[in-house]
């Protein structure tokens, strides 16, 4: 008996887990360009998955996608991240050594960013929802 309730609780969180999965946009590939945004005018961000992330810059107008490598473990329950200028020329690109880091436990963790595009509106639309909004 407890036995199956053990499962019956595993395969309801498999269920929830696979539902959530589901509702997560198709990313896609993410345009390898010169891109890039300055360090100064990022205001805040949506984490798409553990490897991509939605960058806002002045007014939540400009909207950049961030494909890292490797993927950042966790990256997904972050209230907030750093950016990482690695040639410290004040941008953060899609080449070089920037990337973003945060805070794990006792430790900082850092990710590489290995693409940087620029969003259309309707690209934002698909990737953030109708509301093209940070959520």
């Amino acid at each position: 008996m407890k036995a199956t309730r053990t499962w019956l609780a595993l395969i309801m969180l498999a269920a929830t887990a696979v539902a959530g999965a589901q509702t997560r946009p198709i990313i896609g590939k993410v345009a390898r360009t010169n891109d890039c945004i300055f360090q100064s005018a990022i205001r805040s961000f949506r984490v798409l998955d553990d490897r991509h992330i939605v960058l806002y810059g002045f007014g939540q107008r400009e909207l950049y996608l961030v494909e890292l490598v490797p993927a950042c473990l966790d990256v997904e329950s972050q209230s907030t991240l750093g950016t990482v200028d690695g040639d410290m020329n004040g941008q953060i690109c899609g080449y070089g050594r920037d990337g973003v880091s945060f805070r794990q436990f006792a430790h900082r963790e850092e990710c590489r960013i290995t693409a940087l595009e620029r969003l259309s509106k309707a690209r934002a639309a698909d990737l953030l929802g109708e509301q093209g909004e940070q959520g």
